[in-house]
């Protein structure tokens, strides 16, 4: 009597099938924000801002969906009625993506139950850390062959970026405190 056993088969050919179609999705994103930026005239006051808003957004929706196998739909909606706002000073647009990415916290601890908190918390803040730092890069990129990224744009891209940056570690800070403050109330 022979046995069979079942193992999955791994096709390596449909996974490099799979990131040539996410790298063609991702290029393809970048072309579309690059025309619309052609297309509008970029050196009015708030379209690099807007542009570079679109530019962290679609990173961040990369970085979360790869990250996690079924991102909230709550969470992309909430970033899209964010994107709905018109001020796109360096402040806001900060704002707005400090809000978007937070907000796919409770969903990423969710999905990692293995994790303590504080581990749970430090690997998100990796993950959400690593799509911003890539859409601003390639926000930047686009505005620099456009020959925007000078001057008042490029020190508002600059001030944008501290700001999100401050508000990252005012966010881990307050969801430190809060879980400490949850595990105190347990042990009590």
């Amino acid at each position: 009597m022979s046995m069979e056993i079942n193992t999955p088969h791994l096709d390596v050919n449909q996974m490099s099938h799979n990131k040539l179609k996410i790298d063609s999705y991702k290029a393809e994103l970048n072309q579309q924000i690059i025309s619309a930026s052609v297309d509008v005239s970029i050196s009015s006051g708030s379209q690099p801002m807007s542009l570079l808003f679109k530019s962290v957004e679609t990173e961040m929706q990369s970085a979360i969906k790869a990250e996690l196998e079924n991102a909230p739909v709550e969470g992309a909606k909430k970033s899209l009625d964010i994107a709905e706002e018109d001020d796109y000073s360096p402040e806001a647009t900060a704002g707005r993506i400090v809000e978007m990415a937070t907000a796919f916290f409770p969903a990423y601890k969710e999905q990692h139950p293995e994790l303590d908190d504080e581990t749970a918390l430090d690997r998100f803040m990796e993950v959400i850390g690593k799509g911003i730092d890539t859409g601003f890069e390639d926000a930047k990129k686009i505005l620099g062959g456009l020959e925007e990224f000078k001057g008042e744009v490029a020190d508002n891209v600059d001030k944008t970026y501290d700001l999100v940056q401050n508000g990252l570690t005012d966010f881990r800070e307050k969801m430190l405190e809060a879980l400490l403050i949850d595990k105190d109330k347990d042990e009590v």
